[in-house]
């Protein structure tokens, strides 16, 4: 990249940023459990993030399969109670499925995204109503307002995917671009 400028998705480029780099994803659970997974830094602003993955085998996610290459785009907001997953083809294509984490405690820097999964997932495919996963994995003693920030954020994912799905499509070419760059 060279110069200043605005990208296909309003994002701000220069010359001094450089992308893709390497970045540590930490994922937390209420209980101390911790997943690390070591992934590409596309995209970081104030607040929000973009991370690049490549599967080296094959996964069946919520009942969906997804090849090894599959591409995730993880998006990241620190002020939003979600992230998102979006599985796209081995081509880049448009996103087999997008996959919602309810989460809280996001935290993102260039060499780190941490994150506590607070265990409901949100399944959105292409021809299908969203579906609301692993509500069964939140633990019988978990705090009230623990259970009420869930059922909020459930809530408002739900208002809020269609947006979310059509600024994904916005991003795309930048990623798409900067996923590339090796």
């Amino acid at each position: 990249m060279t110069g200043r400028g605005t990208g296909r998705a309003g994002l701000l480029t220069s010359s001094t940023r450089r992308y893709p780099r390497w970045c540590l994803e930490e994922k937390r659970y209420p209980d101390g459990r911790r997943n690390r997974f070591r992934s590409r830094l596309l995209l970081l602003r104030p607040g929000h993030g973009v991370l690049h993955f490549v599967s080296d085998r094959a996964y069946d996610l919520g009942g969906i399969y997804l090849p090894r290459g599959t591409v995730t785009f993880g998006l990241f907001w620190e002020d939003r109670p979600y992230n998102l997953y979006a599985w796209m083809a081995p081509g880049l294509a448009a996103p087999r499925a997008l996959y919602f984490n309810i989460c809280d405690q996001t935290s993102l820097a260039v060499e780190r995204f941490d994150w506590r999964d607070l265990w409901v997932d949100i399944l959105v495919t292409p021809h299908a109503a969203p579906r609301i996963l692993d509500r069964h994995e939140i633990p019988a003693d978990a705090p009230p307002h623990l259970r009420t920030a869930i059922d909020s954020a459930t809530t408002r994912l739900l208002a809020e995917h269609r947006a979310v799905a059509r600024y994904l499509q916005a991003l795309l070419p930048t990623l798409r671009h900067r996923a590339a760059i090796r």
